[in-house]
């Protein structure tokens, strides 16, 4: 039972969120929830509650939001199952008739309540908006919002009860102490049985799952997992289930196709030696959810992307070709986006997110949408609203930066929290050796010594006590590295917003050479937003885009490199990136004044020059070139 003080701390966060009537009718909307007509009035003159709604809502408008729900009709002393109803009816097709609205409340509603270990699960669709129910035997913390719920029955080992359903009848082969291997078929609705293949399933907490499945199911619970075994295993489920496969393969906790359940699972042991055990498994790992998406696994990750601009109706076609990711010699897998601040590259970023999200076919040229297991993006610019998105079947998705899910800054205290989880993360996924070989080359290995205990081992106490002490550029390093090596999995995509915050260009150089490591080591990319030439140094040209406006229309777009940018001069990378030939310098308006004045070379050098130090030839050479100028004139 939920206890009135989280009922409050709920209903406080669903105001906070914006209008809690939507564009209900708010005596409906009342009704609806605790059927008003049954309710005695509380003045004389009326029948019934229904009647006093409607003197007081709609007639005289005097009942604020917390006096209707919590003083006149006692939502917090109220049943769970009306607290449910009242949840429902807050995101129902009734009361919010925009889709991102609905997503947006479904969402923080379903972050309060992941305590509670319930939330908020996709039931069906209603005039084209998705209609979302409250269910108590989900968990929130990983549902995706876009997976109805399974509705076939699963019976283990016995005979069905009703049809159609799902049989999984268990086998005894072994694999190193672990038995979870289960046949899988399907009886239709006139008892008619199909085989669909073979399947692995482990609990978190046994190694014999027989011992501990549910002998009937809709979804399997929380601490299990499966992949499928056989070549036509996943395109059986498909063929069957065309419109409804990713509810079976969710009730079935596959992750194969939802990469947030191989998250949480596949660095254990029964994942490992079990669910591992065959070549197969570790292809569908990898290549399950392209294949069932119809994505082009032999370009997956070559694409353009028809990106969003502000300020801009239309949309302006950005090509990226990472090639193979699981070529070691990859030197294109770090991209960089550039250009002048609001020229569009940071919603670039946005736009690819938000199209991975979306499974946006449209957003990307020929529909050739790319396939990245996972996208993590990183900004810690106090400005950024970016990157607020929700849990979503196909994108497994991580923000690392200065905001919460609300956009608001997070505090000390909640920064701490956050590297205390990627500690944990890093530990469980065991990663601590990289991890401490890449910190050691940016934090003296001397002070890393109180932090590495052990090999498997973090004392997170120290490491705080250690960051706190840094500089923020150092710190800012740190804090990177850690959430990539705590998020990061095969296949991943970066998303680096103007890293070069808080940071002196020898710190981007390293930071960019450490990214380009990590993402060789887990097969990954990254595409980095940036004002800095500094980090197209680092990178072949043909992986920089520009991108900037038309001077006439001020129509977006994104070209090319004129130069070679790695190991070029920064001089030279500026002028192309920015035209800084064209902007008037300030050293030339001193130098101009200077001859105005009359002065001549000589003077002008011995003016400019530090003691010990040689001009240089560029300022020595624009010197000469502006006095045969004046001369000319």
């Amino acid at each position: 039972m939920m206890t009135s003080e989280k009922k409050y701390e709920i209903f406080k966060g669903i105001l906070a969120l914006g209008n809690i009537w939507g564009q209900a009718d708010e005596v409906g909307m009342l009704d609806r929830i605790w059927n008003l007509h049954l309710l005695a009035s509380e003045d004389p003159r009326f029948e019934d509650a229904y009647e006093d709604a409607v003197q007081h809502l709609i007639n005289n408008s005097d009942w604020d939001d917390e006096y209707v729900f919590i003083s006149r009709f006692g939502l917090l002393k109220a049943s769970d199952e009306v607290f449910f109803k009242f949840l429902n009816e807050v995101v129902s097709t009734k009361v919010r008739r925009s889709k991102d609205e609905i997503i947006h409340y479904v969402d923080a509603i379903n972050e309060m309540l992941k305590d509670e270990h319930f939330c908020y699960i996709l039931t069906g669709e209603d005039d084209g908006l998705p209609v979302y129910e409250i269910d108590k035997q989900a968990i929130a913390e990983d549902r995706p919002l876009d997976v109805p719920r399974n509705r076939i029955y699963f019976f283990v080992d016995k005979a069905p009860l009703l049809f159609p359903c799902f049989k999984l009848a268990s086998c005894y082969w072994d694999d190193f102490g672990r038995k979870t291997t289960f046949s899988l078929s399907y009886v239709s609705e006139d008892k008619q049985q199909q085989n669909i293949g073979t399947v692995k399933i482990m609990n978190a907490d046994s190694l014999v799952t027989k011992d501990v499945i549910p002998s009937e199911f809709i979804e399997l619970p929380y601490n299990f997992c499966s992949v499928g075994q056989d070549e036509d295993y996943y395109d059986n489920i498909k063929k069957l289930f065309p419109n409804d496969y990713k509810s079976i393969m969710w009730a079935l906790r596959d992750a194969a196709y939802f990469s947030v359940i191989a998250d949480r699972y596949q660095y254990t042991i029964s994942f490992q030696k079990s669910l591992l055990r065959n070549d197969y498994a570790h292809r569908a790992l990898r290549d399950v959810h392209g294949i069932l998406e119809g994505i082009d696994l032999r370009n997956r990750y070559n694409f353009t992307l028809q990106a969003t601009i502000p300020y801009y109706d239309g949309n302006i076609p950005v090509a990226f070709n990472f090639g193979n990711l699981d070529n070691v010699r990859n030197l294109d897998r770090v991209k960089a986006l550039i250009g002048e601040n609001g020229s569009g590259k940071s919603s670039v970023l946005y736009s690819l997110a938000k199209a991975l999200h979306d499974g946006g076919g449209d957003m990307f040229e020929k529909g050739h949408r790319p396939d990245f297991s996972k996208v993590i993006a990183i900004s810690y610019s106090i400005f950024d609203n970016l990157f607020q998105l929700t849990k979503k079947s196909s994108f497994n998705f991580v923000y690392c930066g200065l905001r919460n899910r609300d956009n608001e800054l997070l505090s000390e205290t909640d920064k701490e929290s956050r590297l205390k989880r990627s500690l944990d993360e890093i530990v469980y996924k065991h990663r601590i050796y990289d991890y401490h070989l890449t910190l050691k080359e940016v934090v003296d290995e001397g002070l890393l010594e109180v932090v590495f205990k052990q090999h498997n081992e973090i004392d997170k106490s120290k490491f705080l006590e250690l960051i706190n002490k840094m500089s923020s550029g150092q710190a800012m390093i740190t804090s990177i590295i850690t959430e990539i090596y705590a998020h990061i999995r095969e296949n991943s995509l970066i998303l680096f917003d103007e890293p070069e915050v808080h940071l002196h260009a020898n710190a981007i150089t390293k930071l960019i050479r450490i990214i380009f490591e990590i993402c060789n080591e887990f097969k990954s990319a990254c595409i980095v937003a940036t004002h800095s030439a500094v980090i197209l140094q680092e990178l072949l040209a043909r992986n920089v885009l520009v991108v900037e406006q038309d001077a006439e229309t001020k129509e977006p777009y994104v070209r090319g490199m004129n130069t070679e940018t790695l190991g070029e001069n920064l001089t030279t990378i500026t002028e192309d990136v920015f035209g800084r030939s064209s902007i008037d310098k300030h050293y030339g308006y001193v130098i101009q004044e200077m001859i105005r004045k009359g002065l001549d070379g000589e003077q002008i050098e011995q003016i400019l020059k530090t003691d010990g130090l040689p001009m240089s030839m560029n300022l020595y050479m624009y010197i000469r070139r502006q006095l045969e100028i004046n001369a000319n004139d």
